[in-house]
């Protein structure tokens, strides 16, 4: 194989964008479906969401206020990924 013909190469991504990282689910008796009650913990400091994310119909988001204590900051993803994960 030949090296391609690429002298530059981008990689181009935003950050602190309402990102999905959590799911909350509820069993009802015979599948799984998102729990809609999850979010009356949405914004709070629970045992179920230790980071206080707010939560809507069972999706958990990090915003541009979420902590990110590995990179001593706080940030969020770029919609699609979270921002640890960029």
């Amino acid at each position: 194989l030949e090296v391609p013909p690429v002298q530059n190469l981008w990689c181009i991504y935003g950050i602190d964008l309402k990102t999905e990282i959590a799911y909350y689910y509820e069993d009802t008796g015979s599948k799984f479906k998102l729990d809609s009650k999850a979010s009356t913990i949405s914004g709070e400091t629970d045992e179920n969401n230790p980071q206080a994310l707010p939560i809507y119909n069972g999706i958990a988001y990090e915003t541009a206020s979420t902590s990110q204590p590995s990179f001593n900051r706080k940030a969020s993803g770029d919609g699609t990924v979270p921002y640890c994960s960029l």
